[in-house]
């Protein structure tokens, strides 16, 4: 009798090996935008991509916006990072209408990432009598 290789696969599947991101230098806002990213060796764009036709092109505030969202979600992840910090306090500075990244980011407001520190959502007991 001859024996039936099953479609489970008994080794590994894949290993995924992501370099830590460090912060050295940005595209312009208007740059970033059409990126789709703020830094420049996370722009790995498609060799087969077509460039997008009949697109308006975005203005400024839209781009700072971008900007600002960008650097924000990086110091998400580099909350100590003092460059990259005194970067979005100036991108929110030069920005001229209010956009949702600098309104409510806390660094800007007191120093630090303290978001991290209050409960999750799912701690219920933690979040009693909170509104």
């Amino acid at each position: 009798m001859q024996h039936q290789h099953s479609n489970c696969h008994t080794g590994s599947v894949g290993i995924v090996y992501g370099c830590e991101q460090r912060f050295s230098q940005v595209y312009p806002a208007q740059v970033a935008l059409r990126s789709g990213t703020l830094f420049p060796e996370l722009n790995k764009p498609m060799a087969c991509a077509a460039a997008p036709t009949g697109c308006a092109e975005p203005t400024p505030q839209q781009a700072s916006a971008f900007a600002a969202w960008e650097m924000r979600l990086y110091l998400n992840t580099h909350p100590n990072d003092e460059s990259a910090l005194q970067m979005f306090e100036q991108i929110c500075r030069q920005t001229h209408q209010p956009n949702y990244a600098c309104t409510f980011a806390p660094c800007v407001h007191n120093g630090c990432w303290t978001w991290i520190q209050d409960p999750w959502p799912w701690e219920l007991e933690a979040n009693e009598g909170r509104a």
